[in-house]
């Protein structure tokens, strides 16, 4: 009885949200979406993903669980991988 109610509830708040459970994707908490757009913006113009990271470093943009930001996480970021949220 307790499943079926927690998987209902579940199903619920991913229907209303998306998703459930996890971490929340970056660009969710206040401050973030703005990194999320100042990436894409400079891969549009055509920089690669450790060249964004270099950019992002020097201008002061904090990732949430690093001190600096890396290529590959931006990839994830970007191309909707592990922890990211398409847009």
């Amino acid at each position: 009885m307790i499943v079926r109610k927690l998987r209902a509830a579940r199903g619920r708040v991913r229907a209303k949200e998306g998703r459930c459970e996890g971490r929340k994707p970056f660009g969710y908490f206040e401050g973030e979406q703005a990194v999320v757009d100042r990436m894409k913006a400079l891969r549009a113009e055509g920089y690669g993903y450790d060249k964004i990271a270099t950019i992002l470093n020097g201008e002061g943009a904090k990732p949430r669980a690093s001190n600096r930001w890396h290529g590959v996480v931006i990839n994830r970021i970007l191309n909707g991988g592990i922890g990211s949220k398409k847009s």
